[in-house]
């Protein structure tokens, strides 16, 4: 039996439609899949991954294929395909349920009754960047195709302090080449800023050789914490019940701030101030950090 997994959105929604791959797999199926042309990097996370069969980074797949079943993660339900029987999510309250879930209902309407399975991402073998002995992998990105000016209210605007907090540690930030503009000030003696030097496969192991990572809610703190990684992720307007990294050492750092999370409903909008993120201070999230005995 064959089937295309077809996976879109940004590399943390590739990451938690993963779960779905793997729940496909169990089921006997040899597994295609469809990655949106969009977020063809995203190919990095499948590298040499044993249940998959052939990755296309293409609208459509080769006209020669037909599947078993189509299964439809939440971030690919636009496009027709017209190439076997399809299987998609339906209705979701992400204000209450993971994406992860989500996109295995496609899975489980096709039969699938196990629990959630954990999250996958390929380790690179090698790295193309000196990376030194012992870090901390800082990841403050908010890209988006939606829009820069959409996502900056993911912004934290406490980094610098934070890492002057810890002389004694080295940082190394990572993040894409649209990044950089937005963190250019992001230095120090003990900061070594990657932002824009890497390709997402290098950025995958550094992740992985780092000691932990801090993170606002991005592709980056999903791929580390599917790395099993200890992960700090802070969230200021989006909802951790929807997106919070899947990883076992995957820890969120909020503040209570009784407006948060914003994300779906109309204050998303309206805010102006982000107090969820402004406010969270660099002593609390490093305080957080210390309960794990890091």
């Amino acid at each position: 039996m064959r089937a295309l997994i077809c996976v879109g959105g940004g590399l943390g929604d590739v990451v938690m439609a993963t779960p779905t791959i793997r729940a496909v797999h169990r089921m006997g199926y040899v597994c295609d899949v469809l990655i949106k042309p969009d977020v063809a990097i995203a190919t990095a996370i499948f590298d040499g991954w044993e249940a998959i069969h052939n990755v296309f980074t293409s609208k459509l797949p080769p006209k020669s294929c037909e599947y078993d079943a189509v299964i439809r993660t939440w971030w690919h339900q636009d496009y027709t395909l017209d190439c076997g029987p399809e299987y998609v999510p339906g209705k979701h309250n992400l204000r209450k349920e993971h994406e992860a879930e989500a996109c295995l209902a496609s899975a489980r309407s096709l039969g699938y009754t196990g629990p959630v399975p954990e999250p996958f991402v390929s380790v690179p073998r090698s790295c193309n960047v000196e990376l030194p002995r012992s870090f901390i992998a800082i990841c403050p990105g908010f890209s988006g195709k939606q829009g820069r000016s959409f996502w900056s209210r993911k912004s934290w605007p406490h980094w610098n302090e934070f890492m002057r907090a810890r002389p004694d540690d080295t940082f190394v930030v990572l993040g894409s080449d649209r990044d950089k503009k937005d963190f250019s000030d992001l230095r120090g003696v003990n900061v070594i800023n990657m932002l824009g030097r890497t390709e997402l496969k290098d950025a995958i192991y550094a992740l992985n050789e780092s000691r932990f990572v801090v993170a606002v809610d991005n592709g980056l703190a999903h791929i580390a914490s599917a790395l099993d990684k200890f992960t700090f992720a802070l969230f200021g307007s989006t909802s951790e019940a929807k997106n919070r990294p899947m990883g076992r050492r995957s820890i969120v750092i909020s503040l209570n701030v009784r407006c948060r999370p914003c994300q779906m409903t109309p204050l998303w909008h309206t805010c102006l101030e982000y107090l969820c993120m402004s406010e969270l201070s660099a002593d609390f999230v490093w305080s957080e950090i210390q309960r794990e005995g890091l």
